[in-house]
């Protein structure tokens, strides 16, 4: 499927069989106040990513700062995608947005990377 028929809110996630899922990604406290999980919610596919955890105690409001963009990767993935593939479509003769859509299309490439153990 590609990312750009994605509904608002959903996200490309990778699951362990390196499928391809579209999923909302959920993080929830911890009875630590210094970390949280973070889960992707494929239905009849939910995992567990990982345990996210502050590196500071003391600053723990920039932790929580940063929970909003990683809890939105995957949508701002899905989002740059649906742009690259607006502007291709249109004749774009800048060359600053030229280096722009390549730089985008690097980054998704390296976020898009099948999941593999081990």
């Amino acid at each position: 499927m590609l990312l750009s028929t994605l509904a608002p809110g959903l996200s490309m996630t990778i699951n362990p069989a390196n499928k391809l899922s579209i999923a909302p990604w959920c993080i929830t406290d911890t009875v630590f106040s210094d970390r949280k999980n973070l889960f992707c919610l494929a239905p009849m596919r939910e995992f567990h990513i990982g345990t996210l955890v502050s590196g500071s105690r003391s600053q723990l409001h920039r932790f929580e700062s940063a929970l909003p963009l990683i809890r939105h990767a995957p949508d701002l993935a899905t989002t740059l995608k649906e742009l690259v593939a607006v502007v291709e479509r249109t004749e774009v003769s800048d060359e600053m947005t030229k280096g722009t859509i390549a730089k985008a299309k690097r980054l998704l490439r390296l976020v898009t990377l099948p999941y593999q153990e081990g």
